[in-house]
């Protein structure tokens, strides 16, 4: 009875797909949730880039910048990021140094959380420093070129 059960071909493929589609299924949720990953990362180091760079060139003030970080961040990571902001010297914009450090929990970098919902041990996180650039001169300068409104990116 056995050599006649291994002798028939009938099911074989069904019982391959129901060993490889699992496999396949992961690698496919797993590349597109680490896809996600590195969207965040890198919209969170394009905003806290643009928004060390309104202050440094006088745009923004340094209360401004955790409104600006989070609405340029993806909408399922803004709300969990958490933003610090530090000023050398914020009463003198000649020697003034803004850093602005971001991070954000991995879990909430992706709005699919697959594989990131079992690893809660670990953030993003980015850090822009700049100097501030000196205050009348560069409005001077900005207004003679008919630039009078912040960049925005949409």
């Amino acid at each position: 009875m056995f050599p006649r059960l291994w002798s028939c071909r009938r099911g074989v493929v069904s019982v391959e797909a129901a060993l490889v589609f699992p496999v396949l299924i992961l690698l496919v949720m797993g590349t597109m949730e680490f896809g996600m990953v590195i969207f965040t990362y890198s919209a969170m180091q394009s905003a806290t880039r643009e928004a060390t760079r309104q202050v440094a060139v006088n745009f923004a003030t340094a209360a401004e910048v955790t409104d600006e970080v989070e609405g340029r961040l993806p909408q399922w990571g803004a709300a969990a990021a958490e933003v610090l902001v530090t000023q050398s010297a914020p009463g003198n914009p000649e020697g003034n140094v803004t850093t602005v450090l971001v991070t954000l929990p991995a879990s909430e970098a992706t709005p699919v959380r697959f594989f990131t919902r079992f690893s809660d041990d670990w953030d993003l996180r980015t850090q822009v420093v700049m100097k501030q650039g000196p205050g009348d001169e560069l409005a001077s300068r900005i207004d003679s070129c008919g630039i009078h409104s912040r960049i925005e990116m949409s």
